[in-house]
């Protein structure tokens, strides 16, 4: 819940700024104030994931694998993510290794490598 309850909504407001302030001479300023915060939240999901197995809840493969390995090509971007969480980049890499998703993710993010 907290990736979808805490993180995603910081986009909601980010990505169109000038929705939630029509007034403002500088509506990105919203985003600006946003991005740190969201840093934030991120570095706490990080902390809670498990060193116990490949995916976010061990050895258990779940639904927030699949939502961390989209999101961490998001903002902050890449980057951040490795050098910032790279506990959550290594399991971004492996959801997108996976067979069933692999295309996919190749479809979408040109960092993807295709399966051997």
């Amino acid at each position: 819940m907290f990736i979808n309850s805490a993180i995603y909504p910081t986009f909601t407001y980010g990505d169109h700024p000038e929705t939630w302030l029509p007034n403002s001479r500088r509506p990105e300023r919203l985003e600006e104030a946003i991005a740190p915060h969201r840093e934030q939240l991120w570095l706490q999901c990080a902390a809670a994931a498990s060193y116990a197995g490949p995916w976010f809840l061990g050895r258990t493969f779940s639904a927030l694998d699949l939502y961390i390995a989209v999101m961490c090509n998001w903002r902050p971007g890449r980057r951040w993510f490795l050098q910032h969480c790279p506990q959550l980049t290594a399991i971004a890499g492996r959801v997108e290794q996976l067979p069933l998703l692999n295309a996919l993710f190749q479809a979408h993010f040109d960092h993807v490598a295709p399966l051997e």
